[in-house]
Order: C-alpha cells, then sequence, then structure tokens
C-alpha cells in the first residue's frame, strides 16, 4: 500500500535530484579548423596584437587577458610550440574573446496539493514556476596562419559561472587547456 509519506518521500527525492542536476555545470567545448592546413612545422606563435583579447563584454575583468594569455603559453609549451615575441618569427598568431551573458532559465513544476486520493497518480496539483537568473561564460581562441594570413583553427568552451571568478579569468587554465586539448588537429591529449 503507497502512503501519503511515501508519495512525499518519492517527490523530495526525485526534487533533491533535480537540484542537483541543475546545479551541475559542465564546460561545453567545440572546435573547427581549416582542414587542408598542415600544422606540422608550426611551433611558434605571437599574439595577434599587443591586446589578443580582441573582444570582451564589459563586465569582464581586465586583468583576464593577462590570465588567458599566460594559460595559453603553458598550454601551448607543453605540445612544444612556444611564443615568441615577434609576430615576425611566429608561424602562428593567436586572438581570444572572452564575453559573459546573463541568461534566465523558467522551469515550471507541478507539486501535490493538499488532498490526495486513494491512489498515487490521483489528486489536485498545483504549477510551481522556478525562475533562476544565471551567467554564461564563453572563451574562445582564434588562431591564424602568418605566412598565408588566414584562420586556420577556432575553439571555444562555454561555462555557465556561479561567481565572479568567471568574469576574472579565473578559470582560464581549465578552459584553455579544455579548448586546447586536441590542438593541433589530429593531436592526442598528453598526460
Amino acid at each position: 500500500m503507497v502512503t501519503h509519506s511515501h508519495i512525499a518521500l518519492r517527490f523530495a527525492t526525485l526534487g533533491a535530484l533535480l537540484l542537483v542536476a541543475a546545479s551541475c555545470s559542465t564546460m561545453k567545448v567545440g572546435t573547427d579548423y581549416y582542414e587542408p592546413f598542415s600544422f606540422e612545422g608550426h611551433n611558434s606563435f605571437a599574439w595577434v596584437s599587443d591586446h589578443p583579447m580582441v573582444a570582451s563584454s564589459p563586465d569582464v575583468s581586465p586583468f583576464a587577458e593577462g590570465r588567458i594569455k599566460q594559460a595559453i603559453i603553458d598550454t601551448l609549451k607543453t605540445k612544444g610550440i612556444v611564443y615568441v615575441d615577434d609576430p615576425t618569427n611566429a608561424k602562428l598568431l593567436i586572438g581570444f574573446s572572452m564575453s559573459a551573458k546573463e541568461k534566465i532559465s523558467v522551469t515550471p513544476a507541478a507539486y501535490p496539493g493538499p488532498y490526495w486520493g486513494p491512489y498515487p497518480w490521483v489528486g489536485n496539483y498545483y504549477q510551481n514556476v522556478d525562475v533562476r537568473q544565471y551567467s554564461v561564460g564563453r572563451l574562445t581562441i582564434d588562431i591564424f596562419d602568418t605566412e598565408d594570413k588566414q584562420p586556420v583553427w577556432h575553439g571555444w568552451a562555454s561555462k555557465t559561472i556561479d561567481d565572479e571568478g568567471g568574469r576574472k579569468g579565473e578559470g582560464a587554465a581549465k578552459a584553455v587547456a579544455a579548448i586546447l586539448a586536441n590542438f593541433p588537429p589530429g593531436s592526442a591529449p598528453k598526460s
């Protein structure tokens, strides 16, 4: 026999699972590249300009640029691609952008009313609406060939920002590593 307390426990458990699932924020990553281009021998890079963060939203910290630059230098160094100061001595040029956008999530959810019938699927329901405002941060990295002066690779990562640290670029190392995991194309991630 299913009692009111069993039904309440089921809804409480389901609610807790939904809350945990909603609070988990995974990073989404994507890449694209110019397939005819050969990355072989392209073992040096420079910034596309003195300020390689070519675009950012107004609420992104000005210190994010330095954090992201260092994360790119560190990540590419592990792949044998070194940073050089002079763009004329580089095989690749890199620029990036960072943005944070405000989003709103509206989730309708039914919950049991004050009366339940004799069966667990019978009863009064009321509609509950959960409205949540959150920010989604996005980092994009673009890589250009210095010889042909054309884009050859594009990568991005986006993630829900739970605190101000995301706007400051404090998670830059993780985002950059995720974006560049398979760079150059066809390479396997190194442990």
